[in-house]
């Protein structure tokens, strides 16, 4: 999955799929297994389902979705989606993220999708689904029906933590814990993310958090250059981070038990 090609993305003026130059057939059952909503579909439901997934590499920053547009449910397999909540202000601040290990979509199974921005933190393979598909599959309340009810549950706890843990725990502590919970659904220990995005993603200020990745590189827990951040000893990372980062990361492993 590594060969996939940058240009294929989302057109983020429409937030629909645009050209799609993959270099594989990225519709193969492998690489849509890579999502664990799917892998756990029983094979008649991920039949119906497959025919009308289409692959899409996200960059990072695009919006999936902001309240406009067509409505696409997605799948992530390497990119890890950041669910936001606009302020009048013009700040977003994060609520709950969702990587490999769940879906985005329930939310816009209703006759009016909340207000909230879905916003690629991490770039990277995506299978979309137009809604109308998903809500179909949802009516049926199946096994799709249910994973989608658990995804909420999850997603809901998220929002819960999160909310005390911005106001509660340092930067350098949500940092830190934000860091472990993106890394633990990559492969390696390398994260594409820039500082700006980070401190949208936190509702902080961009100088907080440069100070706060300075302080942890300080110590030999991370390397930054320039968008590329490298996790150097994970166990001193999980010793800087809140307990917020061991709540959110039992709830993410929690539908595969």
């Amino acid at each position: 999955m590594n060969n996939l090609a940058p240009e294929a993305r989302i057109d983020t003026a429409t937030s629909v799929p645009t050209g799609l130059p993959l270099p594989f057939d990225a519709s193969e059952r492998c690489a849509l297994r890579g999502n664990r909503i799917l892998a756990r579909l029983p094979p008649n439901d991920f039949k119906r389902l497959q025919k009308h997934l289409q692959p899409a590499w996200l960059l990072g920053g695009e919006k999936l979705h902001d309240g406009g547009g067509e409505f696409f449910a997605a799948f992530p397999v390497q990119s890890v989606l950041s669910l936001q909540s606009p302020h009048s202000d013009g700040v977003s601040v994060s609520f709950a993220s969702i990587g490999h290990e769940g879906c985005f979509g329930f939310q816009l199974l209703g006759h009016k999708p909340p207000p909230m921005q879905a916003v690629a933190a991490i770039g990277g393979l995506t299978y979309l689904l137009p809604v109308e598909h998903m809500r179909e599959e949802y009516e049926r309340q199946g096994a799709f029906a249910a994973l989608l009810v658990e995804q909420g549950q999850v997603l809901l706890a998220q929002a819960g933590i999160l909310s005390g843990c911005h106001r509660r725990h340092a930067l350098e502590q949500q940092l830190a814990s934000w860091l472990l919970v993106t890394l633990d659904r990559m492969q390696g220990n390398e994260l594409i993310v820039t500082q700006e995005m980070i401190s949208s993603l936190l509702g902080v200020r961009r100088e907080g958090v440069t100070e706060a990745a300075r302080k942890l590189q300080k110590l030999g827990l991370i390397e930054y250059r320039r968008g590329h951040i490298f996790i150097l000893r994970r166990d001193g990372l999980a010793a800087r981070a809140c307990e917020c980062y061991p709540a959110i990361r039992a709830q993410l492993e929690r539908p595969s038990r």
